[in-house]
């Protein structure tokens, strides 16, 4: 049992019952108990679920390096995003006991499969589109502040013209701009929040409220004020509209 404890840096704490260990430190004897049967595989379910915020992000690192020492095939059971991107060289979505996608954390993050997935991974924003062509390249014309825009598909997605689809976008692949002349679609604030490191704003667009984040450098825009949201290609992702249920943990938006 020393040798466990001392694999997880809790050696020199060996005498002391564990109701006087912090709760980082009673994480860390759980995980010994586990690993004194040297076991082949090692399975985690929610194990960080019951800790604060800071003791969470320090367990994140203390996981990932204690896996890597011991060189242990570990399963991770988490519904925290950020926990399966920062833990795995794998991740498994599942939906109903479905495997939805397995790859790396980054393949399902930049190329989910199907909005489920999308959904999952990070608070996703959606649009109603109607695809068309124009000169031969698909597009999909979407109700904004001003009225109508269109957003350019992928030339992966081709669907007959007047298909409706869900158009998802990211948060982060969002940029706030100020200036009426700059960004693909018009909208106005309905409200911010300051986070310290950055701001977060709701923004109507047409029937669509949209999450974007932007600089805390940047100047307070009050609610009701005009701005103009821009993205790159790569950021569009696009599903025929009776394809599934709504993405999970997506923003609100017309159906």
């Amino acid at each position: 049992m020393l040798a466990a404890l001392d694999s997880v840096g809790l050696a020199d704490f060996h005498d002391r019952p564990a109701p006087f260990l912090s709760g980082g430190q009673q994480q860390r004897v759980a995980l010994a108990r586990a690993l004194v049967s040297n076991p082949d595989v090692l399975l985690l379910d929610e194990p960080l679920s019951n800790l604060d915020a800071a003791l969470r992000e320090e367990m994140r690192f203390e996981l990932k390096s204690l896996q890597a020492r011991l060189g242990l095939t570990t399963i991770f059971v988490t519904h925290d995003q950020s926990e399966a991107m920062a833990l795995s060289d794998q991740v498994v979505v599942m939906k109903l006991g479905v495997v939805e996608q397995q790859d790396t954390p980054r393949g399902v993050y930049e190329r989910p499969e199907t909005r489920f997935v999308m959904g999952v991974l990070g608070p996703v924003n959606q649009l109603i589109g109607v695809v068309s062509h124009v000169d031969g390249a698909a597009i999909a014309t979407v109700t904004d502040s001003a009225g109508t825009a269109t957003i350019e598909l992928p030339s992966s997605l081709d669907w007959p013209d007047g298909t409706e689809i869900v158009i998802a976008l990211r948060v982060e692949s969002l940029q706030l701009r100020t200036d009426s002349a700059d960004g693909r679609l018009a909208g106005e604030i309905v409200s911010t929040i300051y986070l310290g490191s950055h701001a977060e704003h709701l923004v109507r667009v047409g029937d669509a409220t949209l999450r974007v984040s932007s600089s805390t450098e940047e100047p307070v825009l009050p609610p009701g004020s005009a701005v103009r949201l821009d993205f790159g290609p790569a950021a569009v992702r696009a599903w025929a509209k009776p394809a599934d249920a709504p993405l999970a943990g997506a923003m609100n938006a017309a159906s």
